[in-house]
């Protein structure tokens, strides 16, 4: 069953669409690279973070100001290529797809590299970009059920080490992560409903702990998807969930995770047809 070029053009809007939202949104927070304007970077235990330090390309953007704004415009700007190309140069899509796979790994280790947050929150942009760069349907797709598989595997191993780590066993587990986590927001002197809302689940430990098993129990539930896609629909609206719950209990924002959805909606018969 050969199939269509709608599945490639479906996701490759979708990336694009989801790109830019995430990109509104940073704007607005001010997590665009030239708006950090960092002034120090911090030693980290990704491989390929060390090996992009031996340059000592790190050190001559720390020491140019400006190119934090260059770096910006090649990130934000690199789909558009990307999504030019597909309709009106197709011949250039691997090229354009090749470049923003390079950009996005340079991007993102810089990013990552300096006092900002981890490597594991821009895994969408290190990855997507590789499944563009193929002419073939055939292996287009294979790459994108494999960036599923990737997607399913990193949530499920999540819950997995949740059980590894024995916090599951724990009832004040959930008590102490949220602790440690808004341990700043807690010594505030001002008071705040969010504030409030944090102490009562700290003092409330069966029920953050409710939170905990919850969590635990939908990371694990992701392995279903290895088997069938009966329930991509439900992985989503898990997925979506968790998102709204890290950031609201832990003022985690992992919108940029959102892209690997696109992998959970690719599987539609209606994209192959029959030979």
């Amino acid at each position: 069953m050969p199939l269509t070029e709608n599945i490639r053009r479906k996701l490759l809007l979708g990336y694009v669409a989801a790109f830019y939202l995430i990109t509104a949104y940073k704007l607005v927070e001010g997590q665009f690279l030239s708006q950090f304007s960092p002034t120090f970077f911090q030693l980290s235990g990704d491989v390929f973070s060390w090996l992009l330090m031996q340059t000592g390309l790190h050190l001559w953007v720390l020491q140019h100001s400006w190119s934090f704004f260059l770096l910006d415009v090649l990130f934000y700007t690199a789909p558009l290529f990307l999504l030019t190309a597909y309709f009106f140069h197709r011949r250039l899509v691997n090229v354009a797809a090749l470049f923003m796979l390079l950009v996005n790994w340079l991007y993102v280790q810089l990013f990552v590299l300096f006092p900002t947050n981890s490597i594991e929150g821009h895994l969408a942009w290190l990855l997507f970009p590789v499944v563009f760069i193929p002419a073939s349907r055939e292996t287009f797709y294979l790459l994108v059920r494999g960036l599923k598989y990737f997607f399913l595997f990193f949530f499920f191993s999540a819950g997995v080490w949740k059980i590894r780590q024995y916090g599951i066993f724990y009832v004040d587990e959930m008590s102490g992560i949220l602790l440690q986590q808004h341990k700043e927001l807690l010594i505030h002197p001002q008071k705040h409903w969010y504030k409030n809302f944090i102490y009562w689940l700290i003092n409330h430990p069966s029920v953050s702990y409710l939170l905990y098993l919850g969590a635990t129990t939908a990371e694990l539930f992701f392995i279903t998807g290895f088997f069938t896609n009966r329930f991509n629909r439900l992985l989503i609206i898990i997925f979506v969930a968790f998102l709204i719950a890290d950031y609201v209990i832990m003022r985690i924002p992992y919108l940029e995770m959102t892209p690997f959805l696109l992998t959970l909606m690719a599987d539609k018969k209606r994209d192959i047809t029959t030979a």
